[in-house]
């Protein structure tokens, strides 16, 4: 795994059966073996609702501080994902022509595309099909395990959190009929049951 990979992991709240946790994994180069995670975001959605909440947790003081970073909304007549960022920019994640992933602009990264590939998996490529971040959720027996974000460069909390809101918009319609809590449950379900 190079210096710029880093790999960001689902896994249920604790404390609130409505939040996911997505953390990074961090790995000792000497013990690879060895690893911690830091949560980075949280996931909110109401099973009654097509909209997801996402929020960056700042640790400090000992205390978890989110902050709301995007609320995005499915529409099944549109085929699009509108997202509002907090910073104020609206992104609008639509299904290819081809139908072989989604894509949407963003300044100031340009346009931007959530490739499905035949596993399932969904790569991030940007305007000159460098690839940026890939998402996986591997299958077995209990159903959807190990679903995680490989973040394939060097990324600023911008980009960072452009993977994470693009990528779970691009997951959701994905899963096109299911709410956003199922498409998250379903994630999250297949790693807490896979322990």
């Amino acid at each position: 795994m190079s210096q710029t990979t880093q790999v960001l992991t689902f896994r249920p709240s604790p404390s609130d059966s409505n939040l996911t946790l997505i953390e990074r994994t961090n790995y000792d180069p000497n013990y690879p073996q060895a690893y911690t995670t830091t949560p980075l975001f949280s996931i909110s959605s109401q099973k009654s609702s097509k909209e997801v909440h996402i929020y960056r947790i700042g640790v400090g003081n000992h205390a978890i501080h989110p902050t709301l970073i995007s609320s995005s909304r499915y529409s099944s007549l549109k085929s699009a994902t509108e997202i509002s960022l907090a910073a104020g920019q609206s992104i609008k994640l639509t299904s290819s022509g081809a139908g072989d992933g989604y894509k949407f602009t963003c300044p100031p990264l340009g346009r931007m595309k959530w490739k499905s590939k035949m596993s399932g998996a969904l790569v991030l490529q940007d305007e000159n099909r460098i690839q940026l971040a890939r998402y996986d959720s591997q299958s077995g027996f209990k159903g959807v395990q190990a679903a995680k974000f490989v973040i394939l460069v060097p990324a600023d909390d911008y980009l960072l959190d452009v993977i994470v809101v693009t990528g779970m918009a691009a997951v959701k319609m994905q899963g096109k009929d299911k709410t956003a809590l199922e498409v998250v449950a379903e994630v999250v379900g297949g790693v807490a049951g896979s322990g």
